[in-house]
C-alpha cells in the first residue's frame, strides 16, 4: 500500500498497517451489549421507563462500537524512509502525524499476555522528550526490525549526501 500524500524526495513507503484485529473485540462486546439492551427494551414494553431505557442503552452502545470500528478502520501506520508516520482519516483526507526518523530516541517493546499469544503488542518511540504509544501493532517485533533497519540503513537518503 503507497502512502498518500506528499512524500519527501527519495522518500518511499517501507510498511503500512493498521492496529490487531484484536482491538475491536471491546466493539464485538459493546454489540452484544447493544443486543441485549434492544432484547430486554422488546420484553419491557408494558413499561415504557424500562423500554426507554432498553432502547437507550442499545444506541449508546451501537454507537461506541461503530466508534471504535470507525477509528479501526481510519487509523494505519506507515514506516518510511525517513519517518514514522500515523495516518487518521479516510484516505483522500487523512491526516497525517509524523516523526522523523533522525528525531527518535529509545524503542521499547511492551506486550501483554494475550499479546504474546495472538502476535501484537505495542511499541513505544521515545522523540524529543515525549512517548509515543503505538498500540495493538500486529507482529510488532517485525514492525520494530524495520524501523531499526530504516533508520540505520536510509540516513544517506535522508541526509542527501550519497557518497
Amino acid at each position: 500500500m503507497r502512502l498518500r500524500g506528499s512524500l519527501y524526495p527519495n522518500e518511499r513507503t517501507l510498511v503500512m498497517t493498521r492496529a490487531h484485529p484484536a482491538s475491536l473485540i471491546p466493539a464485538l462486546l459493546q454489540l452484544l451489549l447493544a443486543s441485549a439492551a434492544a432484547s430486554f427494551a422488546a420484553t419491557a414494553a408494558s413499561s415504557a421507563f424500562l423500554w426507554w431505557t432498553g432502547t437507550s442503552l442499545c444506541l449508546l452502545w451501537l454507537v461506541l462500537s461503530l466508534r471504535r470500528v470507525l477509528r479501526w478502520v481510519r487509523t494505519r501506520y506507515a514506516i518510511t524512509t525517513h519517518r514514522l508516520v500515523i495516518l487518521r482519516g479516510w484516505v483522500s483526507s487523512a491526516k497525517h502525524e509524523a516523526l522523523p526518523l533522525d528525531a527518535l530516541g529509545p524503542r521499547r517493546i511492551e506486550r501483554n499476555t494475550l499479546g504474546k499469544r495472538w502476535g501484537y503488542g505495542t511499541l513505544v518511540v521515545e522523540s524529543l522528550g515525549v512517548q509515543h504509544r503505538f498500540r495493538q501493532l500486529p507482529e510488532v517485533s517485525y514492525f520494530a526490525a524495520i524501523l531499526d533497519r530504516s533508520w540505520r540503513e536510509n540516513y544517506a537518503l535522508r541526509t542527501g549526501y550519497m557518497g
